[in-house]
Parts: structure tokens; C-alpha cells; sequence
């Protein structure tokens, strides 16, 4: 299928989806996966991105998180990082007896999306057990935009406690009782990792929110998943 002409509805072209260092508005993500989500029949396409993404394409970012001394602390650097470069879609988190994490959109109509909310809320639950090495189930999960039929599927990466049509978009974590975060590098001397990526996280900050005032960087990883080739 030629993206081509789906890139053209939505604004888009070839080349902005092709550089990485692009930002691309929330609002042309969202028209732009609801129409690959028609031409390809496929009702679930955020949900099945979210399924097949590999995290080490966000490059040192996911190396910041992996060295994240516990689940909280990744959490608090994702929620800081969405804060930066997200125009439209925001993250909140709260913690005390369990993780709380809000979506939030602004100045995006929320009802037109459906996809970029699945992916994310999908994706995030992923990145958690990948970071933590436990198959972290989340209490509930609640989406905004409304869904008729079977939500079985949802079911192996949400828990039982899914619905459609609440007030907010939220995912609630349980406490994750061990302490230190699994990661890729545990085998390549994490403390020595730690100790580098603790040290590039400020400089990663920095540099996200300069580049937040110069380009358009995409609100969400959706939207490098769903690059033609």
C-alpha cells in the first residue's frame, strides 16, 4: 500500500515521516493513523503497533529509563520527558500506594483519536515490564473514546479492568515491590551504566527542551512505527 497519498490527506509527506529529527504535530498523527487504520482494515491499529515497537529505537532516552533505580523513577522521567516535547498530548503521574498515569490532551479534540491513545497507554505498559522484569498487569485502565464489541484481546496487556467512555484517559500500576529496575545493560555493569546515565539525563533534558523551541519533534512513538518503507 502506497503511504504516499494517506500522508497527503493528512498533511503530511514522505520526507517529514522520514526524519527522525521531525516533529510532527499530535493532530496530523492522529489523521494520519485514522486513515491507515481504514485502508488497512484495521481496527486496533495502535494497539498492534504498541505490540511489535522496539523500545531501543528511542535511542539514549530508553538507556536513561532502563538505568532508572526503580519503576517510579522511570515513570517520573517519562512523565518529565512527555512534558517537553508534547504540544498537545501531556502525561501526569502520581504516586503514593499505586501509580497513577493521566493522558491529557490540549487543544487537540480528544474524540478524534483512538489510536494514538492505545498505543500509548499499550506501549507504556510494555516499556514497565521490560524495565522491571516482572509482567506488571495493570490494576485498570481507562479510555475516554468509546469501543462496541469484544475487548478480548486488550485483555493480555490491560488485565480484566478495561472500559471505554470514562471521564479520563488513566492506567493505574501496582506498587512494584523489588527494588532496582531490570535492564539490558545488567549484564555490562549496570552501576557503571547508572552512574553515566544519571549523569546524561540532565544533559538530555537540556537538550530536549531546546529542541522543543527550534522543530516539531512527534508527541508520540507511534508515529516512528508507522514509517514507510
Amino acid at each position: 500500500m502506497a503511504a504516499g497519498p494517506l500522508l497527503s490527506k493528512a498533511g503530511l509527506t514522505l520526507e517529514e515521516i522520514r526524519d527522525p529529527a521531525r516533529r510532527i504535530k499530535v493532530g496530523d498523527q492522529i489523521r494520519f493513523l485514522n486513515l491507515a487504520a481504514r485502508a488497512l482494515k484495521d481496527e486496533f491499529l495502535g494497539f498492534n503497533l504498541a505490540m511489535q515497537v522496539d523500545f531501543r529505537e528511542l535511542g539514549l532516552f530508553y538507556y536513561v529509563l532502563a538505568s532508572s533505580a526503580n519503576l517510579k523513577e522511570a515513570l517520573e522521567r517519562g512523565t518529565h520527558y512527555s512534558e517537553i516535547v508534547n504540544e498537545g498530548v501531556t502525561q501526569e503521574l502520581h504516586s503514593r500506594n499505586h501509580h497513577r498515569v493521566l493522558v491529557r490532551y490540549h487543544g487537540v479534540s480528544r474524540h478524534l483519536d483512538r489510536h494514538q491513545i492505545e498505543f500509548w497507554m499499550a506501549a507504556l505498559v510494555r516499556m514497565c515490564r521490560e524495565l522491571s522484569g516482572h509482567r506488571i498487569v495493570p490494576k485498570h485502565v481507562r479510555f475516554v473514546h468509546i469501543r462496541h464489541g469484544d475487548h478480548a484481546r486488550f485483555a493480555r496487556i490491560f488485565g480484566d479492568d478495561v472500559k471505554f467512555g470514562a471521564s479520563v484517559d488513566e492506567i493505574v500500576l501496582r506498587w512494584i515491590s523489588s527494588r532496582y529496575l531490570l535492564s539490558v545493560l545488567t549484564l555490562i555493569s549496570t552501576s557503571c551504566w547508572s552512574n553515566i546515565a544519571n549523569k546524561l539525563w540532565p544533559i538530555v533534558r537540556e537538550k530536549l527542551a531546546h529542541s522543543s523551541h527550534t522543530s516539531k519533534m512527534p508527541s508520540f512513538p507511534c508515529c516512528r512505527t508507522a514509517r514507510p518503507r
